[in-house]
């Protein structure tokens, strides 16, 4: 049984590497301009083109995509719709579902996730203010409704993600008192989040998500700490998109956590 898992994660992991591989090579094609003077390619010529940086590695020059312009947002468009159904003991394997559906003319923001990058660019490492101040977002202005991954939040998750948020009074809360007054009319929210939970321990297990749209009324600040964390405090945190993070999508590739460099995407090959 583990060995059938092993090979499916491998197929999984081979899959994903094909799909980036596809965008690197889009990049390529980006950099050269003059390969879509072809009609073959006028139709699927960017405007424009991506970034590129002038550097000299092993006595040779070369031009490659420059990092510090480029992020998920801006990769390449994907090409043609796709779909992928990932078996569920794989995903219990590597810790997020693999899989996801896709249309052409999407971005590498909109479908792939923060589990796909785990060992490579780290983001769960980033929390959400360090974001903010990449992109000089204002949290107070962002709805929590934006944020993917808080729809999937249990009150338990939060108060184990968010340290001292069960020290603060239900009222000072405002999207778990709003989820705990639909739920328990009687709850007396000046209580504290512990003690609430102490006495009913099912409230625990509400999901935020149970707000509905009525998450688009609050701010992310809304619930204290929640931006000081790192993602991967928060449950399923690998399942979210990179959009689904507020202002990820906009940082640069090599501002991230474990940045992707110029001279790791140039290499020199021999084929004489």
């Amino acid at each position: 049984m583990l060995n059938a898992i092993a090979q499916k994660t491998e197929q999984l992991a081979v899959w994903l590497i094909r799909i980036l591989l596809s965008l690197l090579t889009g990049l390529f094609f980006f950099l050269y301009p003059a390969l879509y003077s072809s009609p073959a390619f006028a139709s699927i010529a960017p405007e424009p083109p991506i970034p590129t940086a002038a550097i000299e590695w092993d006595g040779q020059a070369a031009r490659v995509p420059d990092w510090s312009q480029i992020s998920f947002r801006t990769l390449p468009p994907v090409m043609s719709e796709g779909a992928f159904r990932a078996p569920p003991e794989v995903a219990n394997a590597v810790g997020y579902d693999l899989s996801r559906s896709w249309e052409a003319g999407q971005t590498a923001d909109t479908y792939l996730k923060l589990g796909d990058f785990q060992t490579s660019l780290y983001p769960q490492i980033f929390n959400l203010h360090t974001i903010a101040t990449f992109n000089n977002l204002d949290l107070q202005q962002v709805a929590l409704g934006y944020m993917e991954m808080a729809a999937w939040q249990t009150i338990n998750a939060l108060v184990t993600a968010i340290p001292g948020l069960s020290n603060l009074p239900a009222n000072q809360v405002k999207p778990i008192a709003q989820l705990l007054s639909k739920t328990v009319l009687s709850a007396n929210l000046s209580e504290s989040i512990g003690a609430l939970l102490s006495e009913m321990p099912a409230l625990g297990q509400l999901l935020l998500g149970d707000l509905g749209e009525q998450l688009n009324s609050f701010a992310i600040t809304d619930i204290p700490g929640l931006d000081n964390i790192p993602l991967q405090n928060l449950k399923d945190w690998g399942n979210s998109t990179i959009e689904g993070v507020p202002g990820l999508a906009d940082i640069p590739l090599d501002k991230m956590p474990s940045p992707i460099g110029a001279v790791g995407m140039f290499a020199k090959v021999d084929v004489t």
